[in-house]
């Protein structure tokens, strides 16, 4: 259960986890919105402004999800990797998306989430 409170931030949260995961279940094909070479703090900056998100919201999201990395005893800055060189490496390989903790938290984020309708 979200310990935040339903806002427009956190439903734009919510759709991006929501989209990465199809996207992830779709073939992580490189598109406007994903690219197999960024995290998810940029993925999430990238997808709410090709959605048409406001700048606010989207700073709020991102400070939003860090927040929610730092309560899961995550490091805020490279939270599915021991340090900075293992996530450029990941980068530098299009593999971002196959980490697997990266796929834990999308997949545990989005069976947080009440159906669509």
């Amino acid at each position: 259960m979200s310990v935040y409170e339903a806002t427009p931030v956190l439903n734009a949260l919510n759709d991006f986890y929501r989209a990465y995961k199809d996207w992830m279940d779709r073939g992580s094909i490189v598109n406007e919105d994903f690219s197999r070479r960024f995290g998810l703090c940029t993925s999430l900056s990238n997808y709410l402004y090709t959605q048409g998100y406001t700048k606010e919201t989207r700073r709020e999201a991102a400070v939003m999800m860090k927040e929610s990395f730092i309560a899961a005893g995550l490091s805020e800055q490279y939270p599915f990797n021991d340090y900075h060189g293992k996530y450029v490496q990941e980068c530098m390989y299009d593999s971002t998306h196959r980490n697997p903790q990266r796929i834990a938290w999308i997949e545990a984020r989005v069976a947080e989430l009440p159906p669509c309708n």
